[in-house]
């Protein structure tokens, strides 16, 4: 384990990342590294793969494989511009918020709160957000069923019934919660 970088042997406190592709000892990431508006995807013999420039990259892989530990962490530590990273997991915020805080602002939306006492520069929304008005609850309500409307491809109309019914049952719930001070939990 001589070649572990530094963020790498922070990652091994989960058991599960030293099996990832920057924490071997070949390792994908190297600290002292850096590629410039590309996504290192990972090495083949001593000779890096990456992305072409300014490309967007979306993935994809089954729960433990990797996809945080050996791709995301590294391009994210690595990257110098910004960046936009979603996780169900906190990890990815653990791991990389301290370094990138230092290159900029870092804005975690974290709509449970979770993070909120660790980082304190969370944003979070809720679909209750101006509906004290209840011209503004009846126009969330809408957006939330509009896609049931889009089941329009089965054959049946039943669809835009739902959607109607469930704006009729969602509105008025919505500004209630609003005005009583009320959670989305509480309706």
């Amino acid at each position: 384990m001589k070649n572990v970088s530094k963020i790498s042997r922070k990652c091994i406190a989960r058991p599960s990342l030293a099996f990832a592709s920057f924490a071997r000892h070949a390792p994908a990431y190297t600290p002292y590294q850096t590629f410039q508006s590309v996504f290192l995807v990972g090495r083949h013999g001593r000779r890096p793969l990456t992305t072409q420039r300014e490309t967007s990259v979306l993935i994809i892989g089954p729960t433990r494989s990797g996809k945080t530990a050996g791709l995301v962490i590294p391009n994210l530590l690595d990257w110098d511009g910004p960046a936009i990273a979603t996780s169900t997991k906190s990890e990815l915020v653990d791991l990389t918020a301290g370094q990138r805080q230092s290159m900029g602002p870092v804005h975690i939306y974290d709509p449970t709160g979770e993070l909120g006492a660790r980082y304190g520069t969370t944003v979070t929304w809720s679909p209750l957000a101006g509906c004290e008005d209840l011209d503004r609850a009846w126009m969330v309500a809408s957006w939330l069923c509009a896609s049931l409307q889009q089941g329009g491809g089965r054959g049946d109309n039943d669809w835009s019934h739902w959607a109607e019914s469930g704006k009729l049952l969602i509105a008025p719930l919505l500004y209630v919660a609003a005005v009583t001070g009320g959670t989305i939990v509480d309706l």
